[in-house]
């Protein structure tokens, strides 16, 4: 009788442990946010326009609790590879899909690539001169020359470009005939937008190409007068004359 009594309080022992091991082991999944989830994370800094590559990108286990939709699950890496970044990523920082320059998940349309705070809107094609090279994810600079003609400045810098015609993807094996549309996509903020909008009323745009590891944003940069471009032209001639001087007239003595 003993024994059984024995053999009763060691069972209910140890289902009171296994009950309380069971109880803490979710207090701590619930206290740190449950199972790990491996994410992708940036090596190292990452400029906006940096093309992802194996050796730029690293994994970090995150609390399931603090992992959101944007964030890239790290068995997706091979889906950003060969994408650029849209934004600054500083080292061990989460890379989310919102940092990317254009549309990685399948399925996703134009508006699944405007960035977080920005909106998308688009400009003639004749706006930019680039033959079918302008690719989605490429950054511009834009000029503004109202319809006096009177001067040339520079209204915006550093501008995404998010789709050209009706192209959304930046696939190197497309033709480049095929990016050439009637339009040209950029992702700006609200203010610019109203911007761009009242200087296309106004006058004449040019997109600039930049390249991608360049972020530099100019200040100061003077406006260009249509008296400038006659004293550069007067400039070059008198240069070209000093290079190229006339063959002077031998006068014969006689």
């Amino acid at each position: 009788m003993n024994k059984k009594a024995f053999l009763i309080a060691v069972i209910t022992a140890l289902a009171g442990i296994a009950t309380a091991h069971f109880y803490l082991t979710r207090l701590e999944h619930e206290a740190t946010g449950g199972a790990r989830i491996p994410v992708l994370i940036a090596a190292r800094d990452l400029k906006p326009g940096t093309v992802l590559k194996d050796a730029l990108l690293g994994v970090r286990p995150v609390p399931q609790a603090y992992v959101g939709e944007r964030n890239i699950y790290a068995r997706d890496s091979k889906k950003v590879m060969g994408i650029r970044v849209s934004t600054l990523i500083k080292a061990n920082e989460p890379i989310l899909w919102s940092d990317l320059a254009m549309i990685a998940q399948p399925g996703r349309d134009l508006s699944g690539a405007v960035q977080d705070g920005k909106r998308a809107v688009s400009l003639p094609a004749q706006s930019s001169t680039f033959e079918g090279l302008l690719r989605p994810g490429d950054r511009v600079d834009i000029l503004f020359t109202p319809s006096t003609g009177e001067e040339t400045s520079i209204l915006l810098q550093n501008i995404l470009v998010l789709a050209v015609g009706g192209q959304l993807s930046e696939d190197t094996e497309e033709a480049p005939s095929s990016f050439s549309g009637r339009t040209v996509t950029l992702s700006v903020s609200i203010e610019e937008s109203q911007l761009l909008t009242q200087a296309e009323h106004q006058g004449l745009l040019k997109l600039v190409l930049r390249n991608p590891e360049d972020i530099e944003l100019l200040e100061g940069v003077p406006k260009t007068l249509r008296a400038d471009l006659v004293q550069q032209a007067a400039a070059a001639q008198r240069r070209a004359a000093t290079a190229n001087p006339q063959p002077r007239a031998i006068d014969h003595v006689r």
